[in-house]
């Protein structure tokens, strides 16, 4: 089961907008973020001004050989 906690100190903050490196042109804002029944932190984003949606980890959002803050 997923737990959502608004107090739990979360590495991702919603409204944090990333792309993934060597495509720039999609933007990816931060939704929501909880942690999984094993404890490890996803960040639900939306593609901005699209429909697209995903789930990431955030040691993947993390991760600067794959996602940059902007």
């Amino acid at each position: 089961m997923v737990e959502l906690d608004p107090a739990a100190d979360y590495r991702i903050k919603v409204g944090q907008r990333f792309h993934q490196v060597g495509n720039i042109s999609a933007v990816w804002q931060a939704m929501s973020v909880y942690h999984d029944a094993l404890g490890v932190e996803h960040a639900i984003l939306m593609e901005a001004g699209r429909l697209g949606k995903k789930t990431l980890s955030a040691s993947v959002l993390l991760d600067h050989s794959q996602y940059q803050l902007i």
